[in-house]
This record gives C-alpha cells, structure tokens and sequence, in this order.
C-alpha cells in the first residue's frame, strides 16, 4: 500500500489521512461513520466494519469505465459485468473508432 492515498471525513473533524493515523482513529471511536476516499474515489459512507472490508480488499483495486470515466472499488475479486454508473457491459473495453 505504499502509493495509496487514503482519507477519512468524520463529520466535525478535519480529514484524517492516511491509514495508520485512520485506525487508531477507529480504535479510539468504534462507532463512527463518516465517508472514505482511496486515490482519489470517493468510497461513500463507511463505518469499522466496512473500513476493514476495504482494507483487506488491498485498496489499490480500483475500476474506471472506458465509457464514462466513473471509477469504484470492486466488491468481489470478479471482474464486473457492468459499470454501476451507466450500467454498460462493455465499461472495460474502449470504443471502436470508424
């Protein structure tokens, strides 16, 4: 993880960076919830349990659609069928060019 930029947003406290400084964080106040972002995707709302999810997940995996640019981390280790933005089957292969 030594090129993944990782930030947590509590709400009323400033942004917590990094993903040391983000568990002692968690340790400190179990029961938060507050938004996470990974190089740059925003990871919508997490609480402990969802952070852990993402951390084994390797946080470096993520997704962009060829089509319209939305990036995510996938939820599973299988390649997705179809983008969750524009729900295109064909989010990683680039359009032809006639």
């Amino acid at each position: 993880m030594t090129n993944t930029d990782i930030v947590l947003n509590v709400t009323g406290n400033r942004p917590i960076h990094g993903l040391k400084s983000i568990q002692t964080y968690i340790n400190l106040f179990p029961d938060f919830v507050g938004t996470l972002a990974v190089n740059g995707v925003d990871c919508g709302d997490v609480n402990r349990k969802t952070l852990g999810w993402l951390v084994n997940q390797g946080l470096q995996n993520t997704l962009e659609c060829t089509r319209c640019g939305h990036k995510w981390l996938p939820r599973t280790q299988e390649m997705p069928r179809f983008c969750p933005d524009c729900n295109s089957p064909y989010w990683n292969k680039p359009r032809k060019v006639k």
